[in-house]
């Protein structure tokens, strides 16, 4: 009779490890498998600071794992998120110095070391007295750059040229193409302009105030 009890407690303990438990199902998947929605009475903090912390993201199948919290984010003591903007309030500004000729292509590198520059501040280092842009390589949907002419020459934009590769091509929706001397101008670049293909899009363009 001993032994049979006690078969049976090894029996009742290696279920109780190995078991899965379901709440309103039959068919558990998990050690515990709940149909339903849960709810936590207290989610006070039983620590400080963000060691260890982990965020509680479900997968399509409902299974629950964590994550560890993003950079942008931290975690007060008293369990409150914040997040930070960091560098999408700061543009990143890099010199060009060009040779001033027709540019067909400009390449300004957006699709390597340039790719997270906003501000491009253009002088010249040879050249005639005007940089021609007809088109501009690296655009990818949404990517605005501003452009500075701190040259003391003229910087002009050709719109839609065939000389430029379709993707690289202009649009100009401002009054005026060029930038006499100095000036600035944004260009953003979209994919739903036109069915040929992206184009920048010039949109707005400050001439220099003498």
């Amino acid at each position: 009779m001993k032994k049979i009890t006690l078969l049976a407690a090894i029996g009742l303990y290696s279920f109780c490890l190995t078991a899965q438990v379901g709440i309103n199902t039959t068919n558990p998947q998990r050690t515990l498998d709940v149909n339903g929605k849960i709810m936590i009475q207290d989610l006070g903090r039983s620590s400080t600071g963000e060691t260890g912390v982990k965020m509680l993201l479900t997968e399509s199948d409902g299974t629950v794992l964590g994550a560890d919290l993003p950079d942008e984010f931290s975690l007060t003591d008293g369990g409150e998120l914040k997040v930070s903007l960091g560098s999408a309030t700061t543009e990143k500004i890099v010199l060009s110095a060009e040779t001033f000729d027709t540019k067909n292509n400009w390449d300004l590198d957006l699709d390597g070391d340039n790719t997270d520059v906003t501000m491009i501040i253009i002088r010249k280092a040879s050249g005639g007295g005007e940089l021609k842009i007809r088109g501009i390589q690296g655009g990818t949907d949404g990517r605005r750059i501003q452009i500075i002419n701190d040259s003391g020459y003229n910087i002009k934009f050709e719109e839609d040229k065939a000389e430029a590769d379709p993707g690289n091509r202009i649009y100009i929706y401002t009054d005026d193409d060029k930038m006499d001397d100095y000036g600035a101008c944004v260009l953003v670049y979209s994919t739903a302009i036109s069915d040929s293909g992206g184009h920048w899009n010039l949109i707005q363009l400050d001439e220099n105030k003498d």
